[in-house]
């Protein structure tokens, strides 16, 4: 399903193919790479297989997501031996996997139609298939929790358990698969951007966002009910940040809800709400008033022509009657009364 399917006789290559990684036949060396990216575990290889440990380990991060690729050859019985303090979502590239919790109930089979989401405080025990190829998301709990506010419109208390078993084939889920498989594809493209700073981020957001909105959790309700136009203050605030620095050049409003990881129309109506104008206005706002304060310093040795271009106003004319709208005066006058 993650690359592993049979493609005109062949197996197609795994996942993360172009990550470097480890590979041996020595189960601690395998243990020890593999607990260092996700928690420490036992492995006990069952007697009387006969097929050598064939261990394999590749790794990549879209931001702070963790993305882990992970294969052992020969059936294996892990035990987590920590409660986690992340969330890891198991899919199967191949073979299947049944997982049990300690210490509470539930459990999963990991295959081609299910997956299983492991939340912070957990333990599990796991009986892999030696056909058994495992992809790990491990998910940040600051992440997920940041999310789910921006969602919901509003602080939320209390942690984000989610529910174990996920049926890759529902409505929502499917879904969320089919945005993972293209970031995989992508991540295993050497022209690919998922993995550039610039694009990380929204990734990572995208594949939290859905499991927040697809996978049942302890706050499911609040993210259904709430309104889709609410934006946390913390996000309205990141929106703000992104204006202040970028007003010297181009700046758009789907720019900044982008980069606020909302909608053009959640940040419309959040500006309505909080100050009563538009983006748009109030973008136009800033750059007027830097305008001013630069006209006002007469120590800034620079033309109104000049200081205007730099504050991201290419037509003179227009320049030159908002600026008079908005304070009563030309831009010469200001500065004029500046210099003498």
């Amino acid at each position: 399903m993650w690359g592993g399917a049979e493609v005109g006789g062949a197996t197609a290559p795994s996942p993360l193919g172009r990550f470097g990684g480890l590979r041996t036949r020595d189960v601690d060396a395998f243990r020890s790479a593999a607990g260092g990216l996700l928690s420490t575990h036992s492995i006990v290889v069952p007697r009387g297989d006969g097929a050598p440990f064939d261990g394999e380990v590749r790794s990549a991060r879209i931001a702070d997501l963790g993305m882990i690729y992970l294969e052992q050859g020969v059936p294996v019985d892990v035990d987590i031996l920590d409660r986690i303090d992340y969330y890891d979502l198991m899919l199967a590239v191949g073979g299947s996997n049944r997982l049990e919790l300690v210490d509470a109930d539930g459990g999963a089979v990991i295959d081609g139609a299910g997956a299983a989401l492991l939340s912070p405080r957990m333990r599990a025990r796991m009986r892999m298939d030696g056909a058994y190829r495992q992809l790990h998301l491990r998910l940040e709990r600051a992440a997920v929790h940041e999310r789910l506010e921006s969602l919901v419109g509003r602080p939320v208390g209390g942690p984000v358990v989610f529910d174990v078993a996920l049926d890759l084939g529902g409505p929502g889920m499917r879904s969320w698969s089919n945005a993972l498989r293209l970031l995989l594809r992508d991540l295993d493209d050497e022209a690919g951007l998922a993995a550039e700073p610039a694009m990380s981020r929204h990734w990572r957001d995208l594949l939290i966002t859905g499991l927040l909105v697809a996978q049942p959790h302890s706050h499911s309700a609040l993210v259904h009910e709430s309104g889709p136009d609410r934006v946390h203050p913390k996000v309205f605030q990141r929106a703000l940040d992104h204006i202040d620095a970028g007003l010297r050049g181009p700046l758009s409003v789907p720019d900044v809800a982008a980069h606020a990881g909302v909608g053009v129309r959640s940040l419309q109506r959040a500006f309505q709400e909080r100050l009563g104008i538009t983006p748009s206005a109030y973008i136009l706002g800033e750059r007027l008033d830097r305008v001013r304060a630069e006209l006002l310093d007469a120590r800034v040795d620079r033309t109104v022509t000049d200081t205007s271009y730099a504050w991201g106003f290419t037509h003179p004319s227009r320049f030159a009657a908002m600026y008079r709208r908005r304070f009563g005066e030309s831009p010469s006058q200001t500065r004029d009364r500046a210099i003498r």
